[in-house]
């Protein structure tokens, strides 16, 4: 043997194989642990989130069976369809009843005529009135019951007039509900027949343009969950090969047996024959540090490689949550989020429309109230005036006989008289007429506002029910996005649970430096090889002959044992495979 110093300076090298040897164990041991608590965690994972995954985003989800678009996208935008139509009908049946009242309306103003002429005729009578009484007080005792009774006629001839102004202001006022009452009309109109129109056309494409833009999603999330399940066997698989690191211990174990063997007596094994035994023993450590730093280079790349496709499977998955960047973020993340608020808008939209149309309806309702109170008081004034064309008559009977008891009298207003005591007829026909198309208008209008006020309430109906079909894929549409943004999160936290580990784990780090002490132990023995034996290698293939020959006629020692085995195993490249 060498001498004890060349030896002694072998414990370097010795302790750095020990450490390696610990080193690999520990590494391997951490990798284990955490991939499969990864994998397991992954896996649970999984089963959690994919019924949601199956229902809010499956693939082909026009032929699936049960999930978000086939139960609430189609069907909700089929509703709001539905009811729209239906809002457009009820709305095109108003127009119908929007007419007759407007008739109706316009039929008041036709009173107008009629109150005319019999102030016309009160006119008449009054002016006849007038002239009575000058006359009649020209002649003094003989003509004072005939200006009483003129008086009394000038007096209601101006109570007339005054009933008459009365019917005139409430004509005004009709008219001006009438105005007002095209005005809301024609808003009402145009809201139903292009609003809507327009509406169902938006909700037709945002739907459609919804179920796409769904099925996009659930294009990048089953991708997604498809490279979860990709890594995961992958780590399943780097587990199931893991202990492939027990050769790579066993091989560092001989190394040092054989460097230990340097500090014991070779003679003893009867290896006297070998020359150099030292050398022989040293070139063979130097070889099998060689093989072994070449293992720990496949392994060291195999298990970089590994990490390396974890970390671009892992890149690849958060680039279809979190992109590139920030921008791409906020890109994927707004596809929900503006289908949630084209169809939050569409939904506002269509209740300001619904409620701009209800309170147009119910202004109109008012209006209506308004006509009909209006007009429930020309019962009271046509009333009066009945009273008082009665009142004229009798007037006029008792004018007749004053008349026929004061010749001058009579012969200075008989030709008056004889025109106006047929005004009161006159004035009882057109005021029957005014009646009867009073009471005909009032009809009509009731009944108008009566089949309005029942229709009001079967579009309140309808409105409710397009509301609440609105919120039902709104809060829908809510839960998608919210399930979406979960599955974001929770694979992102495994991914950079995982590449934290990769990156700053300093596993993978620790099996380079050990990578490093091999070299350097084998360094070290081919530099004492150099400065104890100088550069000149021992035969080996003689060395080979010799042990082989020496073990066939000695007792084998551990040492030439060793040797035998090493000279008679081929010598082939132990591959370690780890995926």
């Amino acid at each position: 043997m060498a001498e004890a110093t060349a030896v002694t300076r072998l414990d370097r090298e010795k302790q750095n194989l020990k450490m390696f040897k610990e080193k690999v164990s520990r590494i391997y041991e951490d990798m284990g642990n955490f991939m499969i608590t990864t994998a397991d965690q992954m896996d649970d994972f999984r089963k959690m989130i994919t019924p949601y995954v199956d229902y809010f985003y499956p693939l082909n989800s026009g032929s699936s069976g049960d999930c978000f678009v086939t139960d609430v996208v189609i069907p909700s935008g089929r509703e709001l369809g539905n009811a729209i139509e239906r809002a457009v009908n009820i709305t095109a049946g108003d127009a119908e009843m929007n007419g007759k009242v407007s008739r109706a309306i316009e039929s008041v103003m036709g009173l107008k005529k009629s109150i005319d002429n019999i102030l016309w005729l009160i006119d008449e009578i009054d002016i006849y009135s007038e002239n009575t009484l000058v006359i009649s007080t020209k002649y003094g005792e003989e003509g004072m019951s005939l200006a009483r009774i003129s008086k009394e006629m000038v007096m209601m001839a101006r109570l007339v007039n005054g009933i008459g102004m009365q019917f005139s202001d409430y004509l005004d006022m009709l008219d001006g509900h009438k105005d007002e009452f095209t005005a809301i009309q024609e808003r009402l109109e145009s809201l139903s027949h292009n609003h809507f129109a327009l509406m169902k056309e938006h909700l037709s494409t945002a739907f459609g343009t919804m179920a796409s833009e769904l099925e996009s999603v659930s294009k990048h999330v089953n991708g997604m969950l498809s490279n979860s399940i990709e890594a995961e066997l992958s780590m399943k698989n780097f587990i199931k090969n893991i202990q492939m690191e027990d050769i790579i211990r066993q091989k560092a174990e001989k190394i040092m047996f054989y460097l230990d063997q340097l500090d014991g007596d070779a003679g003893s094994e009867d290896c006297s024959a070998i020359a150099n035994l030292d050398a022989v023993v040293l070139h063979v450590a130097s070889d099998r540090l060689s093989d072994l730093e070449k293992d720990v280079s496949r392994q060291y790349g195999e298990v970089s490689g590994f990490c390396n496709r974890i970390t671009l499977l892992l890149d690849e998955i958060l680039s279809k949550f979190y992109g590139d960047g920030i921008a791409d973020v906020e890109k994927e993340r707004n596809r929900l989020d503006m289908i949630y608020t084209r169809i939050e808008n569409l939904k506002d939209e269509y209740v300001r429309c619904m409620e701009e149309i209800i309170s147009g309806k119910r202004m109109l309702l008012n209006l209506f109230g308004k006509i009909i109170d209006i007009l429930s008081l020309f019962d009271g004034l046509f009333s009066e005036i009945v009273d008082i064309l009665k009142r004229f008559e009798a007037l006029n009977m008792i004018t007749r006989i004053e008349l026929a008891r004061h010749i001058k009298l009579s012969r200075a207003l008989g030709g008056a008289l004889t025109s106006v005591k047929i005004l009161p007829a006159k004035m009882k026909k057109i005021l029957k007429e005014s009646q009867d198309l009073y009471h005909g208008i009032q009809k009509n209008i009731k009944d108008a506002v009566a089949m309005y006020t029942d229709n009001f309430r079967l579009q309140e109906k309808v409105l409710d029910e397009c509301i609440a079909s609105m919120k039902t894929v709104s809060v829908k549409l809510y839960e998608s996005q919210k399930y979406y943004g979960d599955i974001s999160k929770e694979i992102g936290r495994y991914c950079w649970k995982m590449l934290e580990f990769i990156d700053g784990n300093g596993s993978i780090g620790v099996l380079s430096a050990v990578m490093e002490s091999i070299r350097e132990a084998a360094a070290g023995i081919n530099g004492r090889l150099d400065s104890e034996y100088g550069v000149s290698k021992p035969d080996m293939e003689s060395v080979k002959r010799l042990v082989l020959e020496t073990a066939e006629t000695a007792q084998c020692g551990s040492l030439l044992d060793a040797l035998r085995h090493e000279f008679e195993s081929k010598k082939t490249a132990e591959r370690v495979i780890l995926f």
